[in-house]
């Protein structure tokens, strides 16, 4: 349900659009108008629930556990890499994902691990700040227009391939 104004006074609220609401009420469609303030907050709205949809398809494929490692891993990579050769740095989650993997058949050293964890680092922050700057474009754009519900956005972007 919308606040509709008729002649900028509160006339109804609506569920359908104006068209349907001047035909029902005999008015022309011209003189009824959406709230700017409730316009705003359901487009701001709408905005946030396609941001969340296209935060999680980063995160498809993979469980919350893991997920929330990903941090960790991150940092001690970070930690890893900007040692001296003869300095590395203790990086106990890496290690012993490095060490289960290597029990279990997976060829690769830590520093082929260090570096892909960094990869894929890069990578999941160029995506989400590429989401997030998106959403603050759209919010801005929706606060100072005057009809919100003309903003558009698309959170639509293409991994990039290996090859």
């Amino acid at each position: 349900m919308r606040k509709v104004f008729l002649y900028g006074k509160f006339f109804a609220d609506w569920a359908g659009t104006l068209e349907e609401l001047a035909d029902f009420a005999g008015v022309s469609v011209s003189r009824l108008s959406y709230d700017v303030a409730d316009t705003k907050a359901q487009a701001i709205k709408r905005l946030n629930e396609d941001f969340a949809a296209a935060m999680a398809a980063l995160h498809d494929g993979w469980p919350d556990y893991e997920i929330q490692t990903w941090t960790v891993q991150a940092e001690e990579a970070r930690q890893w890499m900007a040692a001296k050769a003869d300095a590395k740095p203790v990086v106990p989650f890496l290690s012993s994902l490095h060490t289960q993997r290597e029990a279990m058949g997976w060829e690769g050293t830590l520093e082929n691990l260090v570096e892909r964890v960094l990869q894929n680092t890069n990578a999941y922050t160029a995506a989400t700040a590429s989401l997030i700057g998106r959403r603050h474009v759209a919010e801005r754009a929706i606060d100072a227009a005057e009809d919100p519900s003309s903003i558009t956005w698309d959170f639509v972007f293409s991994a990039p391939t290996e090859g």
